[in-house]
């Protein structure tokens, strides 16, 4: 196989994994992956797929509240801002009574 048309990469089975190597050398964004395969009269064939890597971690942005906000009895409202292209979920944890939402 080879990664972003780079160097060919030998591997004999048929099922494996991306050598962490050539997996690193692929930045965030785009990787073409092409496998090929021979036969023993010189005929070749190969085939490629595009996936995805995804390195970069969301940025968020507490809007409100702000830090260090004193609050009494009453609940406190939230406004976040995240940036991630491939947003999956999100969160709060309270520190002070060891749970998450």
């Amino acid at each position: 196989y080879s990664l972003n048309s780079g160097s060919k990469i030998i591997f004999t089975n048929l099922t494996g994994m991306i050598t962490q190597e050539a997996w690193e050398s692929c930045g965030n964004g785009t990787v073409l992956i092409a496998f090929f395969a021979n036969d023993t009269a010189g005929n070749l064939a190969f085939q490629e797929i595009i996936v995805y890597k995804d390195i970069i971690a969301p940025e968020i942005t507490i809007m409100t509240p702000l830090n260090n906000l004193l609050s009494g009895h009453d609940t406190i409202s939230f406004n976040l801002s995240i940036n991630e292209r491939n947003f999956d979920s999100s969160w709060y944890r309270d520190i002070n009574h060891g749970f998450q939402l």
